[in-house]
């Protein structure tokens, strides 16, 4: 099988994962752990991760720290029946390990494997395999969980994770995880840290914002999987866009500006209708930015695997305050979702300065023509 089955295949069993086994269990941690733990185990992870990414240097086959990273995350599953505190440590750690093992090096493999043309395209496929599995997982999963309790859950999770890392066995290949090494120029690093930054709020709190509106597990799993329906035909219908290279900043810029403004109307949201709907409009356009800006980080980098690498610590710095901004508005007593409005401004915002795009780009190319004509008369 080429690496890019075999990559797409790992990846895609990760999806599976999350959307049948973690979504579902994220209820579960409100009711148990509370909304602070809840949020602290993401904070955890993209915090370990981004300091082993700075501070160390990895290198060795690709299947076995590919393979580590994957087994860290299926033991977070396990985690689940330690005291609370306990496993809001482990857990958060061992999703930092996967981000920081597995994540880079499936990436590498993948957009080594792919032309400059076929990045955005099969970097679509995946986001859209994700989505395929969130059109059941939550759902599926949200009835065993309430029917026979976690055990199965973890233990399904654990196995589809190990399932994960044993796909890429046969990469044998060396590879280096060294961050440090800058790969691109700093306006698209901005541009990374900023959508990480969007990341680190949507990751998490809108599954406990829609659990606190419908405090029912089987409901809330039905309702993300609703959602995923949404979001896999945009994922399929736009990806094909992707393919000409030329377009892929252009979409970008307008995808920032769409993604800003709709976070700000799910922050101002008071009910769960209006939440409901922004929130499947926002996932939508995530189907549309998160491929275009993959394919963009692989082509401006000086290596795939610099950028892969380097890509992931931006992504885990700019999470690192999208989480810490949730968690000190929840600690400040306000409502966790207002974090949306912090970061649908930002990307709002610099949506304008993407490239000479964004939502009124052609409005200022014409502006700034119609000037020349201008100073010429």
């Amino acid at each position: 099988m080429k690496t890019k089955y075999e990559v797409f295949l790992s990846q895609s069993l990760f999806g599976v994962a999350v959307a049948l086994a973690w979504t579902p269990i994220i209820p579960m941690l409100v009711e148990k752990f509370g909304i602070f733990l809840t949020l602290s185990i993401p904070a955890i992870a993209y915090s370990f991760s981004a300091l082993s990414l700075y501070f160390t240097r990895i290198k060795g086959e690709a299947r076995t720290i590919a393979f580590l990273g994957a087994f860290a995350r299926g033991v977070s599953f396990l985690a689940l029946f330690l005291e609370p505190k306990i496993a809001t440590i482990v857990i958060g750690l061992c999703i930092g390990l996967v981000i920081l093992l597995y994540w880079p090096t499936s990436n590498i493999l993948y957009q080594r494997s792919l032309s400059i043309k076929s990045r955005g395209f099969f970097s679509s496929l995946v986001f859209a395999s994700w989505g395929i599995a969130r059109m059941i997982g939550p759902a599926l999963g949200s009835w065993i969980l309430k029917t026979m309790g976690v055990a199965p859950l973890a233990v399904i999770g654990f196995f589809l994770m190990l399932a994960t890392g044993i796909s890429l066995w046969e990469k044998k290949e060396k590879i280096t995880l060294n961050a440090r090494k800058k790969c691109f120029d700093k306006s698209l690093e901005r541009v990374v840290m900023i959508d990480g930054f969007w990341q680190g709020i949507h990751f998490t709190v809108p599954m406990i914002v829609t659990y606190l509106y419908l405090r029912d597990f089987v409901n809330f799993g039905i309702t993300f999987s609703a959602l995923a329906v949404i979001s896999i035909m945009v994922s399929l219908t736009l990806g094909y866009k992707s393919v000409n290279p030329n377009r892929r900043e252009a979409v970008l810029a307008y995808s920032f500006g769409l993604a800003g403004i709709t976070s700000i109307a799910l922050g101002l949201s008071n009910n769960f209708v209006q939440w409901i709907m922004f929130l499947a409009i926002l996932s939508s356009i995530t189907q549309i930015k998160a491929p275009f800006l993959f394919a963009l980080v692989a082509d401006k980098g000086k290596s795939v695997e610099c950028a892969m690498v380097r890509r992931e610590l931006l992504m885990e710095i700019g999470r690192i305050f999208g989480i810490g901004i949730s968690i000190a508005i929840f600690l400040a007593g306000g409502k966790i979702e207002w974090a949306y409005i912090l970061s649908g401004l930002l990307m709002l915002i610099y949506s304008f300065k993407l490239k000479g795009y964004g939502l009124f780009g052609k409005a200022r190319k014409k502006g700034k023509e119609i000037l020349m004509i201008v100073q010429k008369i």
